[in-house]
């Protein structure tokens, strides 16, 4: 995985135009977080025991501390990135589209416009 998030930054880093690139580098950083939280979840106690059998507990500590602080600072990567993404002219906001008074921006060519003045 960590391959495919060095390639896809790279390319997002050469690709200066490219909003696609830098958003799969943004989506793969998330995917990266999730994956590197349940990867240090499953295997710390296991690394802790083995490290503690082979008496090299300190380089256990050293690991497992540089891990965890590339886990703390991913979520700041990620802010930066989509800064960059809007920076690059994306806009992947939440915001909803408004109704405005002429009935939306959709006008049927095949009909007449109705107008409102009605003769009786």
């Amino acid at each position: 995985m960590n391959f495919f998030v060095l390639a896809v930054g790279l390319w997002a880093v050469a690709a200066k135009e490219s909003i696609d690139a830098i958003l799969m580098f943004l989506v793969f950083m998330f995917v990266s977080i999730i994956l590197d939280m349940i990867m240090i979840g499953i295997y710390y106690s296991k690394g802790y025991a083995v490290y503690k059998l082979a008496g090299t507990l300190s380089e256990f500590r050293f690991s497992a501390g540089m891990a965890i602080l590339n886990l703390l600072l991913k979520p700041l990567t990620c802010v930066l990135l989509y800064h960059h993404y809007r920076e690059r002219g994306g806009d992947y906001g939440m915001s909803l589209p408004t109704s405005n008074d002429g009935g939306g921006g959709y006008e049927n060519i095949d009909q007449p416009i109705p107008s409102n003045s009605q003769k009786y």
